[in-house]
């Protein structure tokens, strides 16, 4: 068994993989920029995984998260887990097709769940960090995100396709995953100040064009991970609500139209001067 610990978000998991081909070396690798030491300090999450080289019969292909009876069950194609809380731990046992994507989408579901539990969320966006200040780039496929990560420096880039978001305090704070789009390049494990919500938008020509709360609100809620199903969907769903309408109220919200040539720094240069 070989057991890797993943600091992601500011939660610390350790994944314990029982694997005798040595899928281990290859998940190292693709989260090596968020591997976190194994010492005495408790994970928050203590995962088991078992992996096998056969497809599982798992009926529902559809990822889905549901807590029931203080048993978290997460499902996809080719996976299934289930963790209890004991002891103020987390700790689970699951079943896994040994498949680096299949694990990606795991931990995507898992990072998803606990950071709506502590007020926060994974969404789908472009994360920058530019001078210690972070800047969400949020949109669905095809919107940019990747265009505008592989404009950025690549240590600036949090990520092309899913970042997290969570409170310090008062202070809306931007984080890195290792969870990638088509830039194919893990991004950074930085939290940053969240300075300011840009929704992309494809257009010729650069430009700027501020957001009521309503549409800004319509429009973050489409682009946040959340797979809940089961009898608290419907409590989570009103936390997702809830810590939207925070960030929204803490930061200026925009469309940016961004064309495929405009220029990385003809985009910092416009927000620059649109930030509080």
């Amino acid at each position: 068994m070989a057991s890797i610990c993943l600091a992601i978000c500011g939660i610390t998991t350790k994944v314990n993989l029982v694997s005798g081909n040595g899928f281990h070396i290859a998940v190292k690798k693709r989260y090596r920029n968020f591997l976190h030491p194994t010492n005495n300090r408790r994970p928050d999450i203590n995962l088991y995984i078992k992996t096998i080289s056969n497809h599982l019969p798992i009926p529902d292909t559809r990822p889905s998260i549901d807590l029931t009876n203080k048993t978290l069950r997460i499902k996809g194609g080719g996976f299934t887990c289930a963790i209890s809380r004991k002891n103020g731990l987390w700790e689970g046992n699951g079943v896994m097709e040994e498949n680096i994507y299949q694990l990606d989408t795991l931990l995507r579901l898992l990072y998803s769940h606990f950071l709506i539990k502590d007020n926060g969320f994974l969404i789908h966006a472009c994360g920058i960090n530019h001078e210690n200040s972070g800047y969400l780039f949020a949109g669905r496929s095809g919107t940019g995100k990747t265009t505008l990560a592989k404009k950025a420096p690549y240590h600036n880039v949090l990520s092309d396709e899913l970042v997290g978001l969570r409170f310090s305090g008062r202070n809306p704070i931007l984080m890195g995953t290792p969870f990638w789009g088509e830039f194919q390049r893990g991004g950074q494990p930085i939290s940053c100040a969240l300075k300011g919500i840009y929704f992309l938008n494809k257009n010729t020509r650069p430009k700027l064009i501020p957001l009521s709360p309503s549409s800004a609100m319509k429009k973050l809620l489409k682009l946040v991970l959340f797979f809940g199903i089961g009898s608290r969907s419907d409590i989570t769903a009103q936390q997702i609500l809830n810590s939207a309408a925070r960030y929204l109220l803490c930061k200026p919200t925009y469309q940016i139209n961004m064309a495929k040539n405009t220029h990385y720094k003809t985009i910092i240069r416009i927000i620059s001067h649109n930030v509080r």
